[in-house]
């Protein structure tokens, strides 16, 4: 599987300017992330283009990354399908 690497500036502040916060626990800690994002480039000569980006905490292989993705996958669709009576 290949892996994309981009060097660059911490996600940190780009997460937070988007309003991307996560509920834990006092007794929990994060230890894995895998950040998946929309990017647009703007270009004057060919306008405006879309990609995707994929970050990864350092030290996550791809095993574990697929696993991560499997399952927010899986709590995607749980959540798409729960009534609001669920709750």
């Amino acid at each position: 599987m290949s892996e994309f690497r981009v060097s660059g500036r911490p996600i940190g502040p780009l997460l937070d300017a988007l309003g991307v916060a996560v509920s834990l626990e006092p007794n929990q800690q994060m230890i894995e992330a895998v950040v998946i994002g929309k990017v647009v480039s703007f270009d004057e000569a060919s306008g405006a283009s879309t990609s995707l980006i994929l970050a990864t905490s350092g030290g996550l292989d791809w095993i574990s990354q697929r696993g991560l993705l499997a399952v927010a996958q899986d709590v995607m669709r749980a959540d798409l399908t729960r009534d609001d009576d669920d709750e």
